[in-house]
């Protein structure tokens, strides 16, 4: 939510095209129920030959019928038995799935959440597996979709993100971790959670990366937009549509000497920081890196500042001065490119404004 992040047009475009896929399925059930009778013809006839049979392949093994399959089957009985809150349905999903044309059109909101909790079950239990099971596992190979690349899986999205991003997690200014043969030391992170918003599970911009931290242990399943009301959305930053780095500011503070506060702001919409805070408790994580890398009150800036006295004799305060200005210049170039830039421009900004004295007589 801090820095943008955005899928390269090749991976986008094939996952646009296993997400339109997916949707125009789920919107079939829906709006078809009555007349649906899941015969192999019916699926090439809809999807055509290919991707029509790989979806038919999923209903079943041999002759029993898959979990995918019976869900999907609970789903078709229900849209059945009740055709006008399946068209509900299927026009909240049409709703959502147009967020980011609509993002800031005034009013607009997702619609999924407002579905009686029985209908949403039922949805997710049918969504879900396009992600978990077959993007997650298997991939979508372009043998079954006509995709440009020999498939596209969860990890080709994650390599394509560590590429785009410079190994920063746009969650928190942090560090992406490696990726190693099979396994990588991040998430496949979903902006809309996937347990909430099951339709935009494969949603090309819904799904971006982030550190383990980040996406288990803080933001898990917290949705910072609530239920994605108009209020919602407006009081979130989104990784793409609205980068928090474009907005937010951070005040730092002294709680004793040398132990640095940081909190967090964003004068125009305060509620975007507010929620960021809620999913991700960054004023408390970003507090203890910056106190943490201090290192017993010795910061990188003096231990430079003595390193350059050694060489020319005693510095001035202005020289003192001129060096935080460099370090802050350098950081200013390198937000989203370098890891923990905007903490440290704030500490920067900090000492220069407070301790320049303090920093003469140590590299005295």
């Amino acid at each position: 939510m801090i820095h943008k992040q955005q899928l390269p047009e090749a991976e986008f475009k094939d996952l646009t095209l296993i997400f339109n896929i997916q949707i125009h399925f789920l919107l079939w059930v829906l709006c078809k129920a009555k007349e649906l009778d899941f015969e192999q013809t019916a699926f090439h006839q809809e999807f055509g030959k290919k991707p029509g049979q790989w979806l038919f392949n999923r209903l079943w093994t041999g002759t029993n019928q898959t979990a995918f399959g019976k869900d999907l089957t609970t789903l078709l009985i229900k849209a059945r038995e009740d055709t006008g809150q399946a068209k509900v349905a299927a026009d909240y999903v049409r709703n959502d799935i147009q967020f980011v044309e609509k993002w800031d059109t005034p009013g607009y909101g997702m619609k999924f959440p407002a579905l009686p909790e029985k209908w949403k079950q039922a949805i997710h239990d049918v969504c879900i597996p396009f992600y978990e099971s077959w993007l997650c596992k298997v991939g979508y190979r372009n043998s079954a979709f006509e995709i440009a690349a020999d498939s596209m899986d969860r990890r080709r999205i994650m390599q394509a993100y560590q590429k785009n991003g410079n190994r920063v997690c746009g969650y928190c200014d942090g560090v992406l971790g490696d990726v190693g043969t099979t396994k990588d030391a991040n998430e496949c992170e979903h902006f809309f959670p996937k347990s909430k918003f099951p339709h935009l599970c494969l949603h090309p911009n819904n799904l971006y990366v982030s550190c383990k931290g980040c996406n288990q242990t803080w933001k898990a399943d917290n949705a910072p937009m609530g239920v994605a009301d108009p209020a919602g959305l407006y009081g979130t930053y989104h990784p793409q549509l609205r980068p928090g780095a474009d907005g937010i500011s951070v005040d730092v503070s002294e709680d004793s000497p040398r132990i640095y506060k940081l909190e967090l702001k964003d004068n125009s919409a305060p509620e975007r920081v507010a929620s960021l805070n809620a999913a991700l408790d960054l004023d408390a994580r970003w507090t203890k890196d910056i106190n943490y890398r201090l290192r017993a009150n010795m910061s990188e800036l003096i231990a430079q500042c003595i390193m350059v006295s050694r060489r020319h004799g005693n510095l001035t305060k202005g020289e003192i001065s001129n060096l935080l200005n460099d370090a802050i210049a350098y950081r200013s170039n390198r937000i989203g490119k370098s890891f923990f830039a905007i903490r440290e421009i704030a500490v920067l900004q900090y000492q220069q404004a407070h301790q320049l004295a303090d920093f003469l007589l140590q590299c005295a």
